[in-house]
């Protein structure tokens, strides 16, 4: 049974790494492509450097609102557990008589 779990555990490892080498191959084959149409120059205009600007800042935002959303459910959720909260209306398999 060992015997068999190893070969597939190296099957899916030989796997990955052929995966992992192929992707490093194609970075190294198309990382060098020239500026196209949209960089006149190969410069950026005003507008579009303030449009990536806008749109960093605006995912900066995003990732911000979404850690706190975990964060508190992460917290509901740990009151929860711990029983030191309880919502209204809610019916909890402890608290049956």
């Amino acid at each position: 049974m060992d015997g068999i779990r190893r070969k597939e555990i190296t099957a899916i490892a030989g796997i990955l790494l052929t995966i992992a080498v192929l992707a490093v191959a194609a970075e190294f084959r198309f990382a060098d492509i020239p500026p196209g149409p949209a960089l006149p120059n190969g410069a950026l205009t005003a507008a579009q450097s303030k449009a990536i600007d806008v749109a960093l800042s605006l995912c900066q935002s995003f990732i911000t609102w979404s850690i706190a959303v975990i964060g508190g459910v992460a917290l509901l959720l740990k009151l929860n557990v711990q029983e030191k909260i309880s919502y209204p209306g809610s019916k909890c398999c402890s608290h049956r008589s």
